[in-house]
């Protein structure tokens, strides 16, 4: 008997959502331990170390996993290899620029005795750039059981060496070791589960829609980089490594199911949406679940960052790490705006106009520029985080007008949704400011999950898209067919 879509559609999700679930879940441990056996401002050293990664992999990526499963021809062997080449070409300039700038990064942060470290971190875009790219062919067909098995194996063998580590070192070092072994374990990983040969290739043709497809994903790396980690960057180099620490630990702990989600999104709605490109009235229909979801998803997200994180991060990280209470309820506001927006960022790229995700995030990256302000004229902080909220609020409708107006993709009830979903968010992080900072810790926690989820239950009965693929899920499972 053949599966029915919609069935295939539920079980992939689930496997996708188990994946980065068990992935994610597993990076915060990582990131829980190695801040259990450092000091505050050693976890402040390895917050450095995660920017300056992060702002290479960021500032130079071109989308090669995503165009392979945007594109009809994407499992063509002459596609997979010039992907390769050119993945490889990113890979050792990002290693090189690192290495170069180590000196002068560590002098920025006011660390120059960690560019040894910075030197030795080089090699790291440099090895994973070296990872096979079949885990994107798979998922053409929506099988995500390659790249699960990449990303938590990784995971495992990179807490595995945190244990090891800590009995020789008692400060960043620690990271050091665990970055190195976690991408390596990545990159050989990844081609133990590929089928298809590794190769590199220069074929012009697809070199140049590779970087037609690419450069305004790389415009967008940029401004993310600027959102992501400029908030980051200026806090290190305009406040104390402590008040980087905490600050850390705070987004580390929201962004976590932020970019859990996001990644789950994108990664099951793609696929789909990419093979029903040119079948308009399909195609809509999908996109109304993606975006139906992703407005869930930011409800339950904010809600749950803003009561139960706060609690949170003291019992996992240690009573040192209370004082970044605060800022933890602003960063649940920021998480959830940036969660309404993930379902028009997957219609985008599905019809490969890129370029509407590049301005959605210019104006996410005005926050920088009023971050930069704010300090200036002394405001503080939580200044630089309202400000970051605002300019992510302003993102996320840019991008609603963008879906409307060039692609011409008209998603029912989607304005209204998001308002009343973006009023039922501050309504209860203010009812949580006034009556439940005050509760038990544990209790704070347990409230923090049961209030987003009763209230995703209701949403998700009065969202028309969401509530037709439950009642398509439940009527082609076995309790039905019992029935």
């Amino acid at each position: 008997m053949t599966k029915s879509p919609t069935l295939k559609f539920a079980k992939s999700g689930a496997l996708l959502s188990f994946g980065i679930g068990l992935t994610s879940a597993l990076t915060f441990l990582k990131n829980v331990l190695i801040a259990r056996l450092v000091t505050v401002e050693d976890f402040g050293v390895v917050a450095i170390f995660a920017i300056i990664m992060t702002a290479v992999e960021a500032s130079s990526y071109i989308g090669l996993d995503r165009f392979i499963i945007q594109s009809p021809d994407g499992d063509k062997p002459e596609v997979l290899a010039t992907s390769h080449t050119l993945q490889v070409t990113r890979g050792l300039l990002g290693s090189l620029v690192i290495f170069c700038a180590a000196p002068y990064i560590a002098d920025f942060f006011n660390k120059p005795d960690i560019a040894p470290s910075l030197q030795i971190l080089a090699s790291v875009p440099f090895i994973r750039s070296l990872s096979h790219l079949d885990m994107a062919r798979f998922q053409r067909e929506m099988q995500y059981l390659p790249s699960v098995i990449v990303d938590v194996g990784s995971q495992v063998i990179s807490i595995i060496t945190v244990i090891i580590a800590s009995n020789f070192y008692d400060d960043y070092r620690i990271a050091i070791f665990s970055m190195t072994i976690q991408i390596l374990s990545y990159t050989a990983i990844s081609h133990i589960v590929a089928k298809k040969p590794y190769r590199w290739q220069f074929n012009k043709p697809v070199m140049m829609r590779l970087l037609q497809y690419g450069w305004p994903l790389w415009i967008n790396g940029i401004m993310m980089l600027s959102v992501v980690e400029g908030d980051r960057t200026i806090i290190g180099a305009s406040f104390s490594i402590k008040d980087l620490s905490l600050y850390t630990a705070s987004i580390s702990l929201t962004l976590i199911p932020t970019l859990l989600i996001t990644q789950i999104t994108q990664r099951l709605y793609l696929p789909i949406l990419a093979k029903k490109q040119d079948h308009r009235d399909d195609f809509v229909k999908d996109a109304a679940v993606a975006t139906e979801f992703s407005i869930l998803s930011g409800v339950f997200v904010g809600i749950f960052a803003a009561i139960a994180c706060p609690a949170l991060i003291g019992v996992l990280y240690g009573d040192e790490y209370n004082d970044a209470r605060n800022i933890i309820v602003i960063i649940a506001l920021v998480c959830s705006a940036r969660l309404f927006k993930g379902g028009a960022t997957s219609i985008a790229l599905a019809l490969g106009y890129t370029k509407s995700i590049v301005i959605s995030n210019m104006v996410k990256a005005l926050s920088i520029i009023l971050a930069i302000v704010l300090i200036w004229a002394d405001y503080g902080i939580y200044a630089v985080l309202l400000g970051s909220v605002i300019c992510e609020i302003l993102a996320t409708i840019t991008a609603f007008i963008l879906i409307k107006l060039k692609l011409d993709i008209k998603i029912p009830n989607l304005i209204p949704s998001t308002i009343i979903a973006s009023l039922i968010v501050l309504s209860l992080v203010y009812l949580n400011e006034i009556y439940l900072q005050t509760l038990n810790q544990w209790l704070q926690i347990i409230i923090g999950f049961v209030i987003p989820t009763i209230t995703c239950i209701i949403l998700t009965c009065a969202l028309p898209a969401l509530r037709r693929v439950i009642h398509n899920v439940y009527k082609n499972s076995s309790l039905y067919r019992k029935t």
